[in-house]
């Protein structure tokens, strides 16, 4: 049986992650009445940092990430932070911290929100237009369970998937380690054995992050790097040599992985017994994939999608490089979060996606007001 929300809601916000969390709390921080704000997800666990990556060694430094905990008006004023290690005092605010560090305090955020606003623990499924010019909401959002959720605006923060890449036809049946298990070094030991030569797809901070533990921790014979061609420069986060911010803080390899990559990489003391790095044209490709018992791709991720009647996602490019769009899907219908990033330059002019949870926050301030105003009029 169909259940139909009674009440016609503002503004609903799908997904429980970091940049639902963020969403919902800039809405609450730009005026918008709790009770016209729904949130729709299934757990509300912090998304797939809470349920897949908590393991994770992260790449932002702690002091920018007890910023983020400082950043919202809405946030709970009394967050006991003597109860997570992420605000320990005695700390190095410039090291990094694994994931569950910082998620943990972001639970018991979401927790905070939750209580505030109109929650459903519920899948999401599609989106489709109210019709009738009299009709309150512009949009009904339809549930796994039924349950529609009519709306006026909505703010999609569904997250994305790792990005895999076609492989020659001779070699696709090479098994695939999915990323989640490669990034947790724990699962990736029992996943490769001493005699293993491993394939690794990627020259960011992740595939680096993982040719390291592979070589060090699960101690496999070799691993193969394939990167972009033209692509063979490691780009490390490091500050602009005339104090102008920093150059690759998004997309560059930093923390402790850069400091491996530095001394091993760039240095090269592994032998190409041992590692070899290459670009991933088709020769390369053909010639060492032969030799290969398993391949991760750490290329980066797709945005998540979820079905809008009349929104072709072929047809969604980025969101944030045209001024007029600012984030707007449909009338009424906004990315956040991971899978709408926001590119912005660094430093020295390289465009880099806003990925992390202190972008998420500087992005919700700079749009939240113009969708509102946006929501408002249409």
């Amino acid at each position: 049986m169909t259940a139909v929300i009674g009440h016609s809601t503002s503004w609903t916000v799908i997904g429980g992650g970091a940049g639902g969390i963020v969403a919902v709390a800039s809405l609450l921080d730009n005026g918008v009445e709790s009770s016209n704000i729904s949130w729709v997800d299934p757990c509300f666990d912090g998304g797939l940092l809470g349920r897949k990556y908590r393991s994770v060694w992260g790449n932002t430094p702690v002091r920018l990430l007890i910023d983020f905990f400082a950043a919202s008006r809405s946030f709970p004023p009394d967050l006991d932070r003597t109860k997570f290690p992420l605000f320990d005092p005695e700390r190095d605010q410039d090291d990094v911290c694994t994931i569950h560090e910082f998620v943990e305090p972001l639970i018991v955020v979401a927790e905070h929100l939750r209580k505030r606003v109109v929650c459903f623990r519920e899948n999401a499924e599609r989106i489709e237009p109210v019709s009738g010019p009299d009709s309150p909401a512009r949009w009904s959002i339809i549930c796994n369970s039924g349950t529609r959720i009519l709306t006026q605006n909505v703010i999609l923060a569904i997250g994305s998937s790792p990005r895999s890449l076609s492989l020659p036809v001779q070699h696709q049946n090479i098994p695939i380690i999915a990323l989640e298990d490669a990034l947790q070094i724990d699962k990736l030991q029992t996943l490769c054995t001493p005699a293993d030569t491993v394939a690794v797809f990627g020259s960011a901070h992740s595939a680096i992050m993982i040719v390291r533990d592979l070589l060090e921790t699960a101690h496999v014979a070799k691993v193969v790097n394939f990167y972009r061609p033209g692509h063979d420069e490691l780009r490390f986060c490091e500050p602009h040599p005339e104090g102008f911010g920093t150059i690759n803080f998004i997309n560059g390899i930093k923390g402790r992985t850069g400091v491996w990559a530095k001394n091993n990489l760039l240095q090269n003391t592994i032998g190409t017994d041992r590692l070899v790095r290459v670009p991933s044209d088709e020769e390369n490709l053909v010639k060492l994939l032969a030799g290969v018992n398993s391949i991760i791709m750490a290329v980066g991720f797709e945005r998540k999608t979820l079905a809008i009647d009349g929104v072709d996602w072929d047809a969604v490019g980025d969101l944030y490089t045209d001024a007029e769009v600012e984030g707007m899907i449909a009338p009424g219908i906004f990315g956040a979060g991971i899978g709408f990033p926001e590119p912005l330059p660094d430093a020295v002019g390289t465009m880099e996606y806003q990925v992390g949870l202190g972008p998420f926050m500087k992005h919700m301030l700079r749009v939240m007001p113009i969708w509102i105003a946006t929501g408002r009029c249409e």
